[in-house]
């Protein structure tokens, strides 16, 4: 299967963090209310990058920080994408 027709196939497949193989739900999260406290968390997935354009890929989040040194996001337990994979 070409790059493209990979691509186009995962659209409308959507997989909520909270049921993802690649989303870390452990992450402590500094929540402003008690109430979010584990409901956010880390995701894992290639297809999320930090300062890297390498590659062919434009079903991708690129992010990056000001000052180019690390940057982060979490992501809530009810968000989810086409580029998951659901925990068995």
């Amino acid at each position: 299967m070409s790059k493209a027709n990979e691509e186009t196939s995962q659209v409308g497949r959507l997989v909520m963090c909270k049921d993802c193989k690649d989303w870390d739900k452990n992450r402590t999260y500094n929540a402003i209310t008690t109430e979010l406290e584990g409901q956010y968390g880390n995701c894992k997935n290639d297809a999320f990058a930090y300062e890297d354009i390498a590659g062919s890929r434009t079903d991708m989040l690129i992010y990056a920080d000001h000052e180019g040194v690390s940057a982060g996001f979490d992501t809530g337990a009810n968000f989810g994408c086409i580029h998951g994979t659901k925990r068995t």
